[in-house]
């Protein structure tokens, strides 16, 4: 991986992978925590951590113009601001604390917990807070794709799910997908794409920072 060697690295090797046919890469990179995996396995982040081949425990990922994964660490000459980081409330996906969602100063959701997902481009939660957010924003149901478009605020496509395929029994409330727009169903854009179009973040980056 860009020159690093990592030894004892458990792989495996799939002949289908459900939900993703059709795709044109050659694999996934897991970077989630080891509590994911089927035996208890190290995931190749852990053994370039615990064999010093990074010097920080810290992953990111930098979007446009020049597209970018870091191991180790973060590109300082890609941002000007400090970095914000929100704590791991559960060592299995990356899954933060959101306090409320809101929309103007009506609440939908308060207290959920939402999984950071840098291989899906969709926002999904449960169907009574999407309902909710679709009402407050002005959304309309696509009842033939299941995504909520045409929201006024944010322009922001949302996509209610009662069930995720390979996600049964998580406790986490939906999944805030980091991904390009080249995996969504109908070109919809991401919502860090609107994050950097709309000027709402000054760097087109995103981190994560594991406590190994």
């Amino acid at each position: 991986i860009s020159g690093i060697i990592v030894k004892n690295q458990t792989i495996a090797q799939c002949a289908f992978l459900n939900g993703m046919t059709g795709n044109v890469n050659d694999g996934i990179f897991g970077l989630a925590y080891s509590s994911l995996t089927k035996d208890g396995e190290k995931p190749v982040f852990y053994n370039m951590w615990s064999q010093g081949l990074i010097s920080e425990a810290i992953f990111s990922s930098y979007f446009n113009p020049d597209p970018k994964a870091i191991s180790g660490g973060v590109d300082s000459s890609k941002y000007t601001v400090s970095v914000t980081y929100a704590p791991v409330v559960l060592a299995g996906y990356l899954e933060f604390q959101m306090t409320s969602v809101t929309v103007g100063s009506t609440i939908v959701s308060r207290s959920a917990n939402a999984i950071i997902d840098t291989g899906t481009s969709l926002t999904i939660g449960p169907v009574t807070e999407v309902r909710a957010l679709n009402h407050a924003l002005g959304g309309t149901l696509d009842s033939s794709s299941g995504l909520i478009s045409g929201i006024a605020v944010k322009k922001q496509t949302f996509a209610p799910c009662t069930l995720l395929n390979g996600m049964t029994g998580n406790v986490n409330d939906g999944i805030f997908g980091l991904a390009y727009s080249s995996l969504t169903k109908g070109g919809e854009k991401p919502v860090f794409y609107n994050m950097w179009s709309q000027g709402l973040i000054s760097e087109a980056i995103f981190s994560f920072y594991f406590n190994l």
